[in-house]
C-alpha cells in the first residue's frame, strides 16, 4: 500500500492577525493529510 503524508501550518508563531478593524483575530492553524492510493508512482 502506498501513501503520502503532508503536514502544514499557517501563522506558525501564533501571532494574532486581524483582517479588518473590530473583527476577530486569527490564530495558528496546523493541519495534516494522509492519502492512501494504490495508483501512486
Amino acid at each position: 500500500m502506498k501513501f503520502v503524508v503532508k503536514f502544514g501550518t499557517n501563522n506558525f508563531m501564533n501571532k494574532e492577525v486581524y483582517q479588518a478593524y473590530c473583527t476577530a483575530s486569527i490564530g495558528a492553524v496546523y493541519y495534516a493529510a494522509i492519502t492512501f492510493d494504490e495508483l501512486l508512482p
